[in-house]
């Protein structure tokens, strides 16, 4: 084996030869981490040191890289639900021996930061896969599947007194609210400000009038778990 500086980078690196006569050169990064193999042929195989100016031969222990940098923790989660034109996701990504260049599908990400932007597209799964490569050129990837959800949720009222009416007691509201992936919540807003909200299916307020001026105007609103946000007609009033 012999140590000196053989690919002219100008860090020391190592040349060893194998029981069956081939030598390799180890590129070395001039920290205690060398690159894979590189072949240099079996010409060497007659002789047991390599010897010229600035040679030297030790037996010392070496780092030799060839796994991919790690990817983890990423968000969003797998199957989770996102909405808008775009959304941020990030990882975290680890090597020892340093990360050169991460990318969110196919898209390089600035510098090596584990933070990117995907465009949602239409409605339906999307894969999120996160790709990194350390100094040495080894590659891993990480994938996640999100749901994307920019559909407002149906909305109507289902029972309620009609706009116009003259209260002079409380009345029940209804609503029926669907949504594909899900109904966080529908609201009863008066005057629109928020005074009642239901998260059981079957949306029932009680609207007691004598709370609220002589005219007065109600309106139902719904969210769906991705944020999504329906509001039903609005109808007015008086006691």
């Amino acid at each position: 084996m012999a140590i000196r500086d053989f690919n002219g980078d100008q860090t020391t690196d190592v040349l060893a030869r194998d029981t069956g006569g081939t030598t390799y050169v180890y590129g070395g990064d001039g920290k205690g981490v060398f690159e894979p193999q590189t072949s240099a042929g079996t010409a060497l195989s007659g002789y047991n040191f390599v010897l010229s100016p600035g040679d030297a031969t030790a037996t010392f222990p070496v780092t030799l890289d060839r796994t991919g940098p790690a990817i983890s923790h990423i968000t969003p989660g797998d199957m989770k639900l996102v909405r808008g034109t775009s959304f941020t996701t990030t990882a975290s990504v680890t090597d020892p021996s340093g990360v050169a260049a991460t990318s969110v599908n196919g898209v390089g990400t600035p510098g090596t930061a584990a933070t990117g932007k995907v465009p949602t597209g239409r409605d339906g799964r999307l894969t999120v896969t996160w790709q990194a490569t350390d100094r040495f050129g080894n590659q891993s990837s990480a994938s996640r599947t999100v749901v994307v959800d920019n559909t407002k949720p149906a909305l109507a009222i289902s029972a309620a007194p009609a706009t116009g009416t003259r209260l002079t007691r409380a009345a029940t509201i209804t609503a029926a609210a669907s949504d594909h992936n899900g109904i966080a919540k529908v609201q009863m807003l008066v005057n629109g400000t928020v005074v009642a909200t239901d998260t059981t299916a079957g949306y029932r307020f009680t609207l007691n009038p004598a709370n609220y001026g002589r005219t007065f105007s109600v309106q139902l609103r719904a969210y769906d778990r991705a944020g999504n946000v329906s509001h039903s007609s609005t109808r007015t009033y008086h006691r």
